[in-house]
């Protein structure tokens, strides 16, 4: 027999949040609220209002976490040897953050933790959120913004013709 689920307050919900917030992207809900006030509770790219579609979107680039076994040489031989040092690159492909561990894991871990809060580009609306997510990874975007030009030319040339 499944048990019925407790009722939660608003305090348990809002630290809920709190938690998802800080594990998914390494700030506090109270950081998130602030960079809502400092964008005056407005989605940055159509300017409408952040909760129009449900709670604000936190919006950062996909960056990727690289792994490899240290190979030490000279002085450092013996305190390095058998770890692993995990890179994270941004958007250009630049090294942003190196950090070294016993594991992979636990160093891919510490590149995560390290980059996730420097990734956050804004606060958006749930659906320029959801619409740029689609134009990233179809037009790769992130990396290349110029890709997007043709798109621009594409619906201008239909406009025109109207």
């Amino acid at each position: 027999m499944a048990r019925s689920k407790k009722a939660t307050t608003v305090e348990e919900r809002q630290h809920n949040t709190d938690l998802r917030i800080q594990r998914k992207f390494g700030i506090t809900l109270a950081d998130r609220e602030q960079r809502a006030k400092d964008q005056e509770g407005q989605c940055k790219i159509c300017g409408g209002p952040l909760d129009a579609y449900g709670p604000p979107n936190v919006d950062h680039f996909h960056f990727h976490v690289r792994a490899y076994r240290t190979m030490p040489g000279g002085w450092a031989r013996f305190a390095l040897a058998g770890k692993w040092s995990a890179y994270g690159y941004d958007e250009a492909g630049q090294v942003k953050c190196t950090r070294v561990a016993a594991t992979k894991a636990a160093a891919v871990s510490a590149v995560t933790q390290a980059m996730m809060p420097w990734s956050i580009r804004g606060l958006l609306c749930f659906k320029c959120n959801r619409g740029l997510g689609y134009v990233e990874r179809f037009f790769n975007a992130a990396s290349h913004p110029e890709n997007l030009l043709p798109v621009v030319a594409y619906l201008r040339a239909r406009l025109e013709k109207a």
